[in-house]
């Protein structure tokens, strides 16, 4: 048997070629002994009901308190306007191309007035660059650390609205089965395991968004779908309750994966 981290990733390097690197054809040819299985998160470290890092604990239930005040100490340590009702895009990621996050910085340029933006990540020195002037000459909306920061990545999971991940090939990702956990929408690209683990709007329950077509202009359609969401807050609570409330942790996966070994050895 052949396993890799999600269904549809299982699918993408069987089929295209710019995500088989070559394989694709011994791939498919095994594709009855290939299967995905999707990653679990470590739910006792990634909880915002238990995490110690954060000035208020939540859960699904009482998530409008506690995310305020998640939101407010993110926007007072990123020096960002400090304003409850504005919403926030967090992205922690990897800087290079398979992230896309080339496409986001003129994205930011456009929202930056509506939108308060928060980055945190190292990587393609030429991204790095872009992020760093972005923050430099809009210091109140749009804030970037480069560097390694797990209390700040546990802040922005917890502080921002919407999470974006706009990957070009993602295998299976973990951030935005944390950022549901935490009550953060995801916005993220139709692929891999980011299709198999994120229910797009307006399906009733729907747990983020997905951006249709990886551009600048894809991914502000995207947004605008998400911001207006955002003002009908009876409507945003729903869908932040669906997210907080889906099962990403490695029980299902775990199962999953003794079923293989199992039918690998008989």
């Amino acid at each position: 048997n052949i396993n890799t981290v999600s269904p549809t990733y299982a699918k993408e390097v069987q089929n295209d070629p710019s995500k088989g690197f070559g394989l694709e054809g011994i791939l498919r040819y095994r594709s009855k002994n290939f299967c995905g299985i999707v990653n679990g998160i470590d739910t006792e470290i990634w909880d915002p009901e238990t995490d110690p890092i954060l000035p208020v604990g939540y859960d699904s239930f009482d998530f409008p308190r506690g995310k305020t005040a998640c939101k407010m100490l993110l926007l007072q340590e990123c020096g960002l306007e400090p304003n409850p009702d504005k919403p926030v895009v967090g992205i922690v990621s990897r800087l290079d191309y398979q992230k896309g996050l080339d496409t986001v910085v003129n994205v930011i340029e456009r929202y930056k007035g509506r939108v308060l933006f928060t980055v945190l990540g190292t990587g393609d020195p030429r991204l790095e660059k872009a992020y760093q002037a972005l923050a430099r000459s809009n210091p109140t909306c749009v804030a970037y650390r480069g560097k390694l920061d797990e209390e700040l990545a546990h802040k922005i999971y917890a502080g921002a609205d919407l999470f974006l991940m706009p990957s070009r090939f993602e295998p299976c990702g973990l951030s935005q089965m944390i950022a549901m956990k935490y009550g953060t929408l995801p916005v993220v690209t139709r692929v891999g395991g980011l299709a198999d683990t994120v229910t797009g709007y307006p399906a009733s329950n729907a747990t983020g968004f997905f951006i249709e077509n990886l551009s600048e202009n894809g991914i502000a359609s995207t947004l605008e779908t998400a911001l207006k969401v955002y003002a009908d807050k009876p409507q945003w609570a729903k869908l932040v309750k669906n997210a907080m409330t889906v099962d990403n942790s490695w029980d299902k996966s775990a199962q999953e994966y003794i079923d293989l070994y199992k039918r690998t050895v008989n």
